[in-house]
């Protein structure tokens, strides 16, 4: 928990009646730091995903690595359902 960092936006020109309430808020470090190629997202889509879903790709992604799967075979599963 900390301050809205500056680049996201000045918390003072947001806060007040029908504003936010408050100046504290989680954010995460490093969340521009996403990698849209790797998933197979183009730039501009990239910049408008919420933060957490980008965050969803990653962990989902480390699991599958965790796991020791083969992502290569996990897109042609006999159920028909793609992972990624």
């Amino acid at each position: 928990v900390s301050l809205v960092p500056a680049a996201r936006w000045r918390w003072e020109d947001n806060f007040g009646e029908g504003k936010s309430v408050s100046k504290w808020g989680c954010f995460f470090d490093g969340i521009e730091l996403f990698d849209a190629d790797f998933f197979g997202i183009s730039h501009r889509e990239a910049r408008q995903l919420d933060p957490q879903h980008r965050m969803v790709l990653e962990c989902c992604w480390e699991a599958v690595e965790s796991a020791g799967l083969n992502p290569s075979k996990l897109k042609t599963l006999e159920l028909g359902v793609c992972v990624y």
